[in-house]
């Protein structure tokens, strides 16, 4: 008799069989034995394959059952695997992505079955046994991100740094560093800082770190780090231009406009005793935090970008932010707005039987109030488009509860404007916090912000303007101007108002900046790119032979653009979004020539350079600097991102990580991010 056959445990009826474990009756359609074979493994765990399937034998610390049936190759099994499902990966998701403990494998009766239904055997009962095969499988997925890097030296690319330091609930200080090619970047994990992190050390602990992935400062060509001193000077000791986070620089202004360190004592004192009976009332934790009621409404803002405020000291030295406006006649909307907010969310009843009710009579479903937290703009935003948008609702309500509470037509007016005029600043830096964001899209996303502000023409909006102004300014470097000059050479087209900002930069000073970056680049590099420049043979005088693998598509900066109708009901992430498009067309093709023997690296980028202005076709050096600068990010977004995603992994539950367990984890939930992204772009 077969002892892999499916009847040895069933005996055949008419319609199927009978189970000879319970006895129960199991239909099989047209002959079909998958019935009794999904009866068999889920109710007694015996795992009865088809003919010509098997299962690997075994895994590392998890094994799967075996059958004596040959197993048939076919064409799929000679291509790699996207996701692996081995034991050690999926285990290293659960924890990594989904942030499960490794005693919860020991513990959990229902985890454990699972995992055997899914075939794995012998799974370890031992926590300290769960992380090593976590760890052991982080470092073959970081020897594959070694291989990454290594392929993309030897295609001759160069790479930019984004990195910051992060303080765990441990009270354990970390740094996080990115490297950053033009399309896609590297999260090398948490490196551990102990005590104090002067300049010189922050150096020490990124070339140790960089070292890791067998990397060095001499195939960085930029560093991109917020705006406190240390960084700054990290910025001089190191030869990578230094590139501060625009998105940092942007929060640092809008709290100079909404909340003035320079308001009148008496004026505050005054503000603050008005507001101590709600205040009072108010929960000191992170209830006045911003909440959304509907799942639609998660987008609204990024609280995975937290930022610190700059400070005169060190890292750890952040400013105070005062709870109160610049404005008098605008904190006491705020304040009222406040009130009216809380009446409702501290009030179940109030919420449900009278304010929920005109909700759904306008809008067919519940929206609930946004309180904000009166130290981060962004919820201020929320809390004021929520508050316009419910309005006439709220109105009704007050009536209904018999509030003394009344807005004024003057108020509402204040609260549009208010609304207007942060809208664009919120879209800027959500689009400053995109992936694949460089220093161009950021300066077509920076002048889009300030022409809206001043086609406002109000008064918040002209303070914001001027204070976001200085601020870009601060930031903003030569190096913007270098690729607003290799995307079109003739920016006079197309430019509008410059601000005393934007295009500013001669070409002699545009001609040397490009001879620096060229010079960070590693001498190999450049011998290899001569090599392949050389090696095109063109016609200087007709497009016609130019090459279609030398060509580079500045639509790839942003992907496929989608045709849209323009029209006044565009919102500012549309008009944003077509902007950026129109600045990209531009231009929608650079060639590169082929380039003739020069007497200096300084007098081929100035013949290129005048080349370019002729034809539009880079030579070789310019095309070197375009990709160069294009890796340059304009935030340190992705640190900010990985702190947030370490937050979630390092809890107060899971507060015994080792730094070393914390570090594997975060550099495993980011490459099992990217492996996801990358297998959907596939499937599309």
């Amino acid at each position: 008799m077969d002892t892999t056959s499916v009847w040895q445990h069933y005996n055949k009826t008419k319609d199927g069989g009978v189970c000879k474990l319970c006895s129960r009756q199991i239909k099989a359609a047209g002959g079909s034995t998958s019935g009794l074979r999904s009866h068999l493994k889920s109710q007694h765990e015996i795992n009865l394959l088809k003919r010509g399937k098997s299962i690997p034998s075994s895994e590392i610390s998890g094994k799967r059952d075996s059958q004596p049936y040959k197993e048939i190759s076919t064409i799929t099994s000679y291509f790699k695997q996207i996701v692996d499902d081995s034991f050690p990966a999926v285990i290293a998701r659960l924890t990594a992505l989904d942030g499960l403990p490794f005693n919860k494998f020991c513990t959990s009766e229902d985890l454990r079955k699972l995992l055997k239904v899914k075939g794995y055997r012998d799974i370890p009962k031992s926590p300290n046994t769960i992380r090593k095969i976590v760890l052991e499988y982080s470092n073959k997925m970081l020897q594959e991100a070694i291989n990454e890097l290594k392929e993309n030296k030897l295609r001759g690319e160069v790479f930019s740094l984004t990195f910051d330091e992060w303080t765990s609930v441990k009270n354990h200080r970390f740094m996080n560093i990115n490297v950053h090619t033009k399309d896609a970047f590297w999260n090398l994990g948490l490196a551990r800082v102990h005590g104090s992190m002067p300049a010189e050390k922050c150096v020490e602990i990124l070339n140790k770190k960089l070292s890791e992935f067998q990397l060095g400062f001499t195939n960085i060509v930029s560093i991109t780090t917020d705006g406190v001193s240390v960084m700054k000077k990290v910025g001089k000791l190191l030869d990578p231009h230094h590139q501060l986070c625009i998105a940092h620089g942007i929060q640092l202004a809008v709290i100079k406009v909404l909340y003035n360190n320079k308001t009148d004592l008496h004026e505050a004192n005054k503000l603050r005793d008005e507001n101590i009976d709600e205040d009072s009332e108010s929960d000191t934790g992170n209830e006045s935090d911003s909440e959304y009621s509907d799942n639609e409404e998660n987008e609204i803002f990024h609280d995975d970008f937290e930022i610190e405020y700059e400070a005169g000291g060190t890292i750890d030295q952040a400013l105070p932010v005062p709870t109160f406006l610049s404005n008098i006649e605008l904190n006491g909307l705020i304040t009222k707005i406040r009130k009216v907010v809380k009446i409702f969310r501290k009030s179940p009843t109030k919420n449900d039987k009278i304010l929920q009710k005109h909700v759904k009579e306008e809008f067919n479903k519940e929206y609930s109030l946004i309180l904000d937290c009166k130290t981060r703009w962004n919820s201020l935003l929320a809390m004021l488009e929520r508050f316009e948008m419910l309005r006439n609702c709220i109105r009704k309500s007050l009536i209904d509860i018999k509030s003394e509470i009344n807005f004024t037509e003057d108020e509402l007016e204040l609260l549009s404007s208010t609304i207007l005029a942060l809208q664009p600043v919120k879209a800027a830096v959500e689009q400053l916090c995109c992936e694949d964001a460089n220093l161009f899209i950021a300066d077509i996303t920076l002048k889009f912000m300030i022409d809206e502000l001043t086609s406002q023409n109000t008064v918040l909006s002209i303070e914001l303007k001027e204070a976001l102004l200085d601020r870009i300014k601060e930031r903003r470097t030569i190096y913007s101007d270098v690729l607003q000059y290799l995307h079109n050479p003739f920016p006079e087209e197309s430019r509008g108002e410059d601000y005393g900002v934007f295009n500013k930069t001669s070409e002699s000073s545009i001609r040397n900046a490009i001879v620096e970056v060229i010079g960070r680049i590693p001498k190999q590099n450049l011998e290899e790119s001569s090599e392949n420049t050389n090696s095109i043979d063109l016609d200087d005088s007709s497009d016609s032979d130019i090459s279609d693998e030398d060509n580079i598509p500045l639509s790839r900066v942003l992907g496929p653009s989608t045709s849209k109708s323009v029209n006044a009901a565009l919102s500012i992430k549309e008009k944003l979004q077509l902007a950026i498009r129109k600045k990209i067309d531009i231009n929608s093709t650079l060639s590169i020539r082929r380039q003739q023997k020069p007497n200096s690296v300084h007098q081929c980028v100035k013949t290129e350079m005048q080349y370019f202005r002729k034809e539009g076709i880079q030579g070789k050096y310019l095309k070197m600097a375009f990709a160069a600068l294009m890796t340059t990010r304009p935030t340190s977004v992705e640190s900010e991102r990985a702190f947030s995603a370490a937050g979630t992994i390092c809890t107060k539950i899971r507060s015994r990580l080792s730094d070393n367990s914390i570090d594997k984890l975060c550099f495993l939930r980011a490459f099992f991010i990217k492996q996801k992204k990358s297998k959907q772009s596939l499937e599309k």
